[in-house]
């Protein structure tokens, strides 16, 4: 039996606390998974993704948690559906002053018990990523 969505996105935001961002998209992100933060340009593939988090933690200093303040979920059974939630984190990172407040709205779409598409929206720019 397939674990419902709720438990495998809990699961996940149970990373994230712990700061291990990386793990989270090797562990629940498709292979050809897709994801995109604001109108930025699409990133394809879980490989990708955990490389372009692996170069993004680099600039990463200090960890200060993610809050989650509403989760909405569509479970369609079979690990399939959709989750959308809202959250802030914070962290503090090399090329900026000052700790990084970070409030974004997140849509993930979930198939087979894995997230095949990912969408943030929120108030913050990465910025070019170290090599």
């Amino acid at each position: 039996m397939s674990q419902s969505i709720q438990a495998l996105h809990d699961q996940l935001i149970a990373r994230l606390k712990a700061g291990k961002f990386t793990e989270g998209i090797r562990e629940f992100y498709a292979a050809d998974a897709t994801a995109q933060e604001n109108s930025g340009p699409l990133s394809q593939g879980r490989d990708e993704m955990a490389s372009n988090e692996e170069r993004f933690q680099k600039k990463v200093t200090a960890f200060h948690g993610i809050n989650v303040h509403a989760t909405a979920i569509d479970d369609h059974g079979g690990g399939s559906g959709v989750v959308m939630y809202e959250c802030t984190m914070r962290w503090s990172q090399n090329d900026r002053e000052g700790i990084v407040a970070v409030d974004q709205s997140v849509v993930e779409r979930w198939k087979y018990g894995k997230i095949t598409a990912i969408r943030f929206y929120g108030n913050y720019e990465p910025g070019e990523l170290p090599t």
